[in-house]
């Protein structure tokens, strides 16, 4: 699970309109503080750690403030026409999720193109060659493989059997994880809305 943390160092102003009192922190002589009485003194507070789910973070703090966008997809199951494929699809994208956040980005990204590979059986549609004589589910479908071509590459791309040695190396990042996921999970969410 992808958090972060927030170190604040509070600092207490006591207001006191008389003589400083006793024992109390005191500013260094000269030391001006604007808009503080002279004899309001300042204590300092030990630092606090406050932990926050970075997607938190992204939907209540940065999004409101326009430096971020939070997307949320949900997949529900078909009402009616629920199968074991539709079942299958909600497991591989849940496992997908758990995996990013445990922070197994190779696994995380293998559930998603095992999601797609179940997505790509149920909207099957022979393509026809010439684009522009294709039907919307033609389409749909078209994007679809790129789609699943998308997740599969990402999967060869950090394989450890991979044929190129220096691609064997590759260091999965969160990136990865999520663009699969969220690919997987919109596929899905059309697919499944479709039914």
């Amino acid at each position: 699970m992808a958090q972060l943390r927030l170190y604040v160092t509070p600092e207490v102003v006591i207001l006191n309109h008389g003589e400083p009192p006793r024992d109390v922190h005191q500013p260094p002589a000269g030391v001006a503080r604007p808009n503080v009485y002279p004899h309001s003194p300042i204590w300092h507070l030990g630092q606090e750690q406050l932990t926050i789910r970075a997607e938190t973070w992204a939907r209540d703090v940065l999004t409101p403030w326009q430096q971020a966008a939070a997307v949320t997809l949900v997949v529900k199951l078909p009402t009616d026409t629920a199968t074991d494929d539709h079942r299958t699809v909600i497991r591989d994208l849940t496992d997908a999720r758990q995996r990013v956040d445990s922070g197994d980005w190779k696994g995380s990204v293998r559930a998603s193109r095992d999601a797609t590979e179940i997505l790509r059986s149920m909207h099957a549609q022979q393509l026809n060659p010439k684009k522009t004589l294709r039907s919307i589910d033609e389409r749909e479908a078209a994007i679809l493989d790129a789609e699943r071509s998308l997740i599969q590459a990402l999967f060869d791309y950090g394989s450890a059997t991979h044929p190129d040695p220096g691609l064997r190396k590759i260091t999965w990042t969160r990136e990865h994880a999520l663009l699969a996921l969220s690919t997987a999970t919109a596929i899905a969410q059309r697919i499944f809305s479709a039914l």
